[in-house]
């Protein structure tokens, strides 16, 4: 599977969520197939990253998803104080029920140490953009939270980030300028168009 296809998962649930709480009326029926179009398109996310990479990656792809899930499903429980049974899916899928702590715990682990796959940050990227807020939902503008937003972006705008590969985290030196290091500073700044374009193709049809 193709990284343009695993980030296409990723957009999709998102999608998929964002949709089923714009509705009205929810009962246990609708929520009930909600839940298995999710377990549906998780199966096909984790089996793809468990092949490609180790099970932390996928579990740094998954658990945050999941965790927006719940987060946005809660919110719309809470709100509307809606009478549809939910149980979270970070509880039946890792055991735990504190997303809104370890989705940040994840994003620091991200972050120190920049190896990992760009789903990985393009998944914290989406989410954190859609409005996962954890921890942080009393106060979105938290100085802290606006803090991961974007230290999230700029490692995923970063013109030397390759998608393709892992950093090698034992290499310090530094990469040269090539001939096409001015080709790269411009895509730099198509990135941010790239990623915004493939979300309007999920979120707007």
């Amino acid at each position: 599977m193709s990284k343009l296809k695993e980030l296409e998962i990723v957009l999709k649930v998102i999608k998929k969520t964002n949709e089923i709480v714009q509705e009205t009326e929810l009962d246990n029926e609708r929520i009930a197939f909600f839940r298995d179009e999710v377990r549906k398109n998780v199966f096909f996310l984790q089996e793809e990253l468990q092949e490609q990479y180790s099970e932390t990656v996928s579990k740094f792809v998954v658990f945050p998803l999941l965790s927006y899930v719940d987060e946005k499903i809660m919110f719309k429980y809470e709100n509307d104080s809606a009478s549809f049974n939910w149980t979270l899916l970070q509880l039946e899928y890792y055991h735990r029920k504190d997303g809104g702590e370890y989705v940040f715990e994840i994003i620091d682990s991200l972050l120190s140490d920049e190896i990992y796959p760009s789903i990985c940050y393009k998944t914290m990227y989406f989410i954190l953009n859609e409005g996962f807020l954890g921890q942080y939902y009393d106060n979105k503008f938290d100085r802290v939270f606006l803090s991961y937003m974007k230290k999230i972006s700029l490692v995923v705008n970063k013109n030397d980030y390759d998608t393709s590969k892992f950093y090698d985290a034992n290499n310090t030196q530094r990469p040269k300028k090539g001939p096409n290091f001015f080709k790269k500073s411009a895509l730099k700044l198509c990135i941010p168009l790239v990623l915004f374009g493939v979300s309007l193709l999920y979120f707007v049809y």
